[in-house]
């Protein structure tokens, strides 16, 4: 035990400080410009700023424990005095500002085996801190510690990382370890940026230009772009405008005015940034949430009316396996396919209430695939007892008297993928059929669902793609696209036209037709 504490290092009981001449030829620095690596007259000061915070005057440093590349390793002992090294980061270590880093070490005899972590900076004030616990096996054992944190400082900083453990009677600290390191290169770039008008949770008058102004520093060109985002993200305007400074990234102001449409009446950010001349990525930005004026916005959302639905269950089962049930709303009636006949009626709807009159159908018989007529009796029963339903993510449910719900629906478009004149598809192709959201003409389109199709035997190729019903806004413009590529990858037949779907009167089953590349 007394040789593990002779590898402590132990505060002198007085203050002053040895002449070089009188210190051990590791405690002298080497270089004219090099800090002393013991417990320099910085660290001491730096101590002195934590007493001050944390009300203690003892610090014990295990600079005996840790080597310059690795900690010596230690020996786990029911009798180990309290004590915490240090291994990451090292003395002298230049740490990354702004962004998460890692920091841990090895610790022993503590109280519930808990540390505190902090990030000082030269003054003692406290930048950043966490808790944490060793991983002993037992209270008070030997084990590792690890915290993660994020320093927000001035890049070149010279600053303190500072680890202690308290005693539960008295609260004085009974462990500690530390070592000198410094916050960001002294030289590094801070770019920043801020709004100022509008306020976070501003109520926008959209009958006229906004204006949208704040400061920033540092900015590449003093560019400053100036996004409106719907509460989807979405970008409705986006201006670029320029920061005025005496120097370019210099410190300065910006500020532009904006026309935002009127009526959206709902809650959006405001979003200004630069970027990076490097690699385009985002280098400062700013956003405050506000509302786009006082209006109520319609409801664009996609209505049971709106779409197309097909069974993908059936009072708990699934279909027979090869049929198809649909539902649509069609001038004021309902129609689809029961599975083999079609059929037709009228339907009443009072917000999620909903009623069906007497359904007509053809008289088609259909005995195979066997229960398909079972099932087709069974699915209008269940739907003229429907009294309810509701739309989510996952479909629409429809409810009779009471839950749970009988019908299980997905909306879906559906239709087939043609060709102008016969087409040889090599064997291993592959056709890829979308649904997309284009409504934006300056971005990718989005993807809402998709399905893939490799059998080429049945000319034209049925298709069927289920997507999210809450995902669909009546404002915006949803279409189809289809290709086939060959096994290897390349590309030999597209659609060359738009089909557009669900929105704006357009349907949701349709034919597509592809032509060679």
């Amino acid at each position: 035990m007394e040789e593990e504490m002779d590898q402590e290092e132990k505060r002198p009981e007085e203050t002053e400080e040895m002449a070089p001449e009188e210190m051990g030829a590791d405690e002298v620095a080497t270089d004219e410009h090099e800090e002393p690596k013991g417990t320099s007259g910085w660290v001491i000061a730096g101590l002195g700023g934590l007493a001050v915070l944390l009300g203690v005057a003892i610090v014990a440093v295990l600079a005996g424990a840790l080597s310059k590349d690795e900690p010596a390793p230690i020996e786990p002992s029911g009798g180990a005095d309290d004590f915490i090294v240090i291994v990451q980061p090292g003395q002298g270590a230049v740490l990354p500002v702004h962004e998460s880093i890692s920091i841990h070490g090895q610790a022993g005899g503590l109280f519930e085996n808990s540390l505190v972590v902090q990030a000082l900076d030269a003054e003692g004030n406290v930048l950043a801190h966490e808790p944490t616990t060793t991983d002993a096996s037992e209270p008070g054992g030997v084990g590792s510690w690890s915290v993660d944190l994020v320093i927000p400082a001035q890049p070149g900083t010279k600053g303190l990382i500072f680890a202690s453990s308290t005693s539960p009677e008295d609260g004085q600290i009974i462990a500690s370890a530390s070592v000198e390191v410094t916050y960001g290169e002294a030289n590094q770039a801070v770019s920043e940026i801020k709004i100022d008008q509008p306020k976070d949770g501003a109520v926008l008058d959209t009958s006229v230009p906004v204006t949208v102004a704040g400061a920033g520093r540092g900015l590449f060109d003093n560019n400053v772009v100036v996004q409106v985002l719907a509460k989807t993200g979405d970008v409705i305007v986006q201006e670029s405008t320029t920061m005025q400074t005496e120097e370019v990234g210099g410190v300065g102001t910006w500020s532009i005015d904006i026309r935002i449409p009127e009526g959206l009446g709902m809650k959006g950010t405001i979003r200004a940034f630069s970027t990076s001349p490097q690699d385009g990525s985002v280098d400062a930005e700013s956003t405050v949430s506000i509302q786009y004026g006082e209006e109520t916005p319609p409801d664009t959302s996609a209505g049971i009316q709106d779409l197309l639905w097909s069974v993908s269950s059936l009072g708990g089962n699934e279909l027979v396996p090869g049929s198809v049930i649909t539902m649509a709303f069609t001038s004021g009636e309902v129609n689809g396919s029961a599975g083999c006949n079609n059929y037709f009626g009228g339907h009443a709807l009072s917000g999620n209430m909903i009623s069906f009159g007497d359904f007509g159908t053809t008289l088609k018989a259909c005995p195979e695939p066997p229960g398909l007529m079972d099932q087709e009796n069974q699915y209008l029963t269940e739907l003229q007892n429907a009294e309810a339903y509701s739309i989510d993510f996952k479909g629409l449910q429809m409810f009779g008297s009471a839950p749970p719900p009988t019908l299980f629906y997905n909306s879906v478009v559906m239709g087939t993928v043609g060709f102008i004149q016969p087409a040889e598809i090599p064997s291993g192709s592959t056709l890829t059929v979308q649904l997309q959201d284009t409504s934006l003409a300056d971005a990718p389109a989005k993807v809402l669902g998709e399905t893939m199709i490799t059998d080429f035997s049945v000319i034209p190729i049925l298709f069927s793609i289920s997507y999210d019903p809450t995902a669909i806004d009546t404002r915006f413009t949803y279409s189809i696209s289809a290709r086939i590529m060959d096994e290897a990858g390349d590309l030999i037949l597209i659609n060359t036209s738009a089909y557009s779907v669900i929105t704006r009167g357009n349907p949701s089953v349709v034919e597509v037709i592809v032509e060679p590349v």
